[in-house]
Formats: C-alpha cells, structure tokens, sequence
C-alpha cells in the first residue's frame, strides 16, 4: 500500500504549483490586445501563449514524475543512521541565528541570478537583444556551474542566434540591436 506521505512528495507540490500559475499566466495571455495584428503574422499572444505551454508542461511533468529520477534514487538508497556521539565529547551549541551576510553567502547563487536577470531587462534595450542575451546566458552558465568556457560561450551564441532567427526573422519581432545597429546598418 502506498502511503500519503510518498504520493505527496514537495516535487509533486512544487509541480502543482507550476501549472497553477501556468494556468493564470495563459488566462492572462488571452487579455492581450492585438493592436498592430498583421496578416500572415502570428500575433502579440504568440510567444506568452508558447511560453505558458512551457511552464505547464513542465509543472506536468513534474507533477506526474515527483521529481523524476533523482527522487526515485533518494528512495531508493537508505540514509546510514548517524554516528552517537562520544560520551567525552563537548555539548552540542544551538545554531547561530542566521545574518544578511550569512544569508548572502548561503543564497548567492540565487541572488546573483536575480542580478543578472534584473541587469538583462534594464541594459537589453540601450546594448542590443543579441549581446545582452549572450552576456547574461554565459554568466547564468557560470552561476549554474558550467566551468567549460568554450561550451558555456558557444552554447550562449548558438541560443542567442536560433531566438534571434526564430522570432525577428521568423516572427517579425521588432528586437532592438542597440550597439550592433551602427554595424548592420
């Protein structure tokens, strides 16, 4: 029999939530106005409709699966009892309590990532979509922990170049170039 308590993993929950809020975003996507709709060319819903598909599908998946392989693996391997403690050893301190700087150091790979995230919408209208997009791809990578230098930089290349051929050739998306614009013109 299987208990509640392996049908409810925080995978699971954490899936369930993704598609919730894929839900709404895909609710919302369907208010967008389509003012400047072109004949023959897909119109301003087009990309936020993809991109909650997207997220559902993974919500779904993540939802169905409860964390997909590494889950079964963490089930599957019992966790060894832990040592008792030597009967001389000293007592046990509580934890300190947590400081902004401790916090910073146990997050900073979080925190680092709304950075670049945040720096990519502000900077990506004055310095151009593709070197934008590439810049903030390679130092997401690196934050990621992609040390390979090579494959962090030509995976964040070939990236910027397929949604630069795919939505402003492809789509007729207006994507600004900003310093690039003095060479293509």
């Amino acid at each position: 029999m299987v208990s509640a308590m392996k049908v409810v993993t925080r995978a699971r929950v954490e899936g369930l939530v993704i598609c919730l809020v894929a839900l709404g975003y895909l609710v919302e996507t369907q208010r967008i106005p389509s003012l400047f709709q072109m004949p023959g060319v897909p119109g301003p819903t087009a990309f936020p409709t993809l991109v909650g598909l997207v997220f559902a599908a993974a919500g779904f998946w993540r939802l169905v699966t409860g964390g997909g392989r590494l889950a079964a693996v963490e089930e599957a391997e019992p966790v060894p009892p832990a040592p008792a403690p030597a009967v001389d050893a000293e007592p046990t301190r509580p934890a300190p309590a947590p400081t902004v700087g401790g916090l910073f150091a146990t997050h900073g790979r979080f925190y680092a990532m709304w950075a670049v995230v945040l720096a990519y919408l502000a900077l990506m209208p004055a310095v151009g979509f593709p070197i934008a997009t590439a810049v903030s791809l390679v130092a997401l990578f690196a934050l990621l922990g992609e040390r390979r230098w090579p494959v962090g930089i030509g995976i964040a290349l070939a990236t910027t170049a397929v949604l630069y051929l795919g939505f402003g050739k492809g789509l007729g998306v207006r994507l600004p170039l900003g310093l690039l614009e003095r060479l293509v013109k």
